[in-house]
């Protein structure tokens, strides 16, 4: 059963955590707003639109920067446990440093589970039209790929209005081909002309070479033509990277979405960094709780206002900046992709509990 004490931490950790969540994300809403605004200026966007777009890019970026707001949260309601010196009160009744900490670290805990299952999921959906509208509005050029259960499907068009769409079971990146492909194409009005398969596409230098192609049309049916080649003013890179944003993908789907992807042939690794990161979010969450209390957990005689508020916010920009730099490895593949993952969280976890046993060890 939670004592009141626990309550009270609790009350205090979520009230700070929200109002730290509000006022970043309303500041962050503005910056967007703003940049948004300038860089659709000449290209005729609607203000309304701009405005849903701003909202839409909004949770990404808390997303991005939720543990350290987190640690914001922390050093907050410390700050204001200390300064009102409820936590003189707490230690002279004879409780430990651990025993008015497990509350809030139990707390965070359950907030990372919502974070990933609930609150994820949800920023994922808007993340999607976020980049769906960048893509229309800003980029001129939605995604080239789509991947399926069904295979790869990638769009693509010419100077006369005219359509193709090219479907493969899979990809094959070394030799820049594609296997067991079909070709589809549409006139200026989205009308069927005719339809090529064959088992293999293979790219060189703006050109589709199709072997052993069967063609299908009005007038003929599978009939086969050979070697054909199809001119294309997309890149076999600009493929590859148009793999659908991990971002936009909830937690929930991410699994299914890497095994497919990689079934057809596609790198997913920045996919399985994410989903592994999202999996040990809220392990990182409470070592960012763990870092904002480990100051003020100091003896007072060690204790300057200045060291308590800089230090962890330092050590929090050092812990992301390294974040960043793992991430980059992991996902050129120069590290494992679960080490890049879980790196961050237990150097992070590592760096809070020897500040905790640091600081007991001088008080005792």
């Amino acid at each position: 059963m939670i004592s009141v004490i626990n309550k009270y931490l609790i009350k205090q950790y979520l009230f700070y955590l929200l109002m730290t969540v509000v006022t970043v994300a309303v500041v962050l809403f503005i910056f967007d707003f703003i940049e948004l605004t300038r860089i659709t200026t000449s290209k005729n966007v609607p203000m309304d639109k701009v405005f849903i777009m701003s909202l839409q890019k909004n949770p990404m970026h808390l997303q991005k920067v939720f543990g350290f707001l987190i640690l914001i949260a922390s050093m907050l309601t410390y700050i204001r446990l200390s300064k009102s010196s409820e936590l003189v009160i707490l230690k002279a009744s004879g409780l430990s440093v651990y025993q008015y900490l497990i509350s809030v670290v139990l707390c965070t805990l359950v907030v990372g589970v919502a974070y990933v299952s609930a609150v994820n999921p949800a920023t994922s959906i808007l993340t999607a039209k976020y980049m769906k509208n960048e893509a229309s509005y800003l980029k001129g050029n939605p995604s080239l790929l789509a991947v399926s259960k069904t295979g790869l499907w990638v769009k693509q068009s010419n100077d006369n209005g005219e359509e193709s769409i090219i479907h493969a079971l899979r990809i094959g990146k070394e030799q820049r081909q594609l296997h067991e492909v079909t070709f589809y194409f549409l006139d200026s009005n989205k009308n069927f002309i005719k339809r090529l398969d064959a088992d293999i596409a293979k790219f060189s230098d703006g050109i589709w070479q199709v072997y052993n192609a069967r063609q299908t049309s009005e007038d003929f049916l599978n009939e086969d033509v050979g070697y054909v080649e199809i001119r294309t003013n997309i890149t076999f890179e600009q493929i590859q990277e148009s793999l659908i944003s991990p971002e936009s993908l909830s937690f929930w789907k991410l699994p299914n979405f890497i095994s497919i992807a990689e079934n057809s042939g596609l790198s997913a690794a920045k996919h399985k960094l994410y989903f592994y990161r999202l999996l040990i979010s809220p392990i990182f969450f409470v070592a960012m709780i763990l870092l904002g209390a480990a100051f003020f957990m100091m003896p007072s005689r060690l204790s300057k206002g200045n060291i308590m508020i800089i230090s962890p916010l330092m050590i929090g920009f050092f812990i992301y900046f390294f974040s960043d730099l793992i991430f980059a490895f992991a996902a050129s593949g120069e590290i494992p992709i679960w080490l890049g993952a879980i790196s961050p969280t237990l150097l992070s976890l590592v760096i809070s509990v020897l500040l905790l046993l640091h600081f007991e060890e001088i008080k005792s």
